[in-house]
């Protein structure tokens, strides 16, 4: 089976879970090479600007459900998985720069890693105060130079996306030893900081429940939910350009895999 194969499968296979089973423990080594596999994440600069709370104690799930999940779905889904997983943003991704210089010592240019604290220290300087002027200053050199400049964005834009995409490794590496997780944004952050000692210095942007499936009857198995085709999602070369898919083979065994 080739690699193309193997991730299509794990892609395919990934659904949202809602029920788990009950106290059914995931194996210590595999919650590790889950979190192994997602520390492989890219992130812009290799600063990892993400921390991750793997919670597995009954009580702090029960606390969890009872004073920071919102709605009932969430909230049961919290106090039967195995495992919660809490990804946190950093919003001081610049204060990094010291250790992640030490990682990339033998894997960087020196050149580079000199000028490493340059880079990040204009475009992630935190608060609104320092987007704005770095915004103002862009535009500025923009307009003199005609020549391309960074996209300038607030510290808990750019952290977030770098931390979704780590979720998302995460999610696909749970899949591929067949346990089920469900992305929840619905919770009170700021009781979440509490329950969980998070300092202010981070923001949640989701939390992960994962576990074993609860296997219903087939009649009552939630059925993959349906995705807009191609054409309607990637244009070709520009905007609005109709992007025309190839009919193959993988299309007839996304039906199969739907249809299990």
């Amino acid at each position: 089976m080739s690699k193309a194969q193997v991730f299509r499968a794990i892609a395919h296979q990934r659904r949202t879970i809602n029920r788990f089973q009950i106290d059914r423990i995931i194996p210590p080594e595999t919650l590790q090479d889950i979190l192994e596999s997602t520390l492989r994440t890219p992130t812009s600069f290799n600063l990892q600007p993400t921390q991750v709370i793997l919670v597995q104690n009954s009580a702090t799930l029960q606390e969890l459900a009872e004073h920071v999940m919102l709605g009932p779905r969430n909230q049961y889904r919290t106090k039967d998985c195995s495992a919660m997983v809490v990804f946190l943003a950093d919003l001081q991704a610049s204060q990094r720069i010291s250790r992640i210089l030490q990682l990339e010592q033998g894997h960087r240019h020196p050149a580079y890693l000199s000028m490493l604290p340059l880079y990040t220290s204009f475009l992630l300087g935190e608060g609104h105060l320092a987007t704005a002027l770095k915004q103002g200053v862009t535009r500025v050199l923009s307009s003199a130079t005609e020549q391309p400049q960074p996209q300038i964005e607030p510290i808990q834009t750019w952290s977030t996306k770098q931390t979704a995409l780590m979720a998302q490794s995460f999610i696909l590496a749970a899949t591929s030893h067949d346990i089920g997780t469900c992305v929840m944004e619905g919770f009170d952050g700021n009781q979440m900081k509490e329950v969980l000692r998070i300092p202010d210095r981070y923001h949640v942007p989701l939390v992960v429940a994962m576990g074993y499936e609860y296997e219903e009857s087939a009649t009552d198995r939630i059925q993959y939910t349906p995705r807009l085709p191609l054409e309607e999602v990637v244009f070709a070369d520009t905007f609005g350009e109709p992007y025309h898919a190839v009919r193959n083979n993988t299309e007839d065994d996304d039906d199969a895999v739907a249809n299990a």
